[in-house]
């Protein structure tokens, strides 16, 4: 961040610490490009050669596919709607660990959503 304020404002920055001007705000201060090239696995090869010009034999490789495992999981429950009814049964969870701690070789997390907290 540093470099770019050295070599790119586009305001005079004197007043502004390197830890006031965070990356999400950077774009008031700076131009940043864009990528041009819209599909970045595809590379292209230029030879000077007259044979390979003519031969238009370009070879593409396909991109493989993600596997299967790789999908979206919805939430089946909120944490702060799981109940006395819901134990045993196996449920999917979305949120952010609040707390996370070893106790005696076990590890307990609190997972956090805008509903409530659960243990886990």
């Amino acid at each position: 961040m540093s470099l770019l304020l050295r070599t790119l404002p586009l305001r005079p920055t004197r007043f502004l610490s390197a830890t006031a001007i965070s990356i999400s705000n950077a774009t008031n201060f700076f131009v940043v490009p864009k990528r041009t090239n819209p599909l970045p696995g595809t590379r292209r090869t230029f030879s000077s050669s007259p044979v390979a010009a003519a031969s238009g034999d370009v070879v593409v490789k396909p991109v493989p596919s993600p596997p299967s495992v790789l999908r979206w999981v919805s939430r089946t429950e909120l944490c702060g709607e799981l109940s006395v009814n819901d134990v045993g049964k196996r449920v999917h969870l979305c949120g952010w660990v609040a707390l996370h701690r070893v106790h005696g070789g076990l590890t307990f997390l609190n997972l956090r959503d805008h509903t409530g907290i659960v243990q886990v």
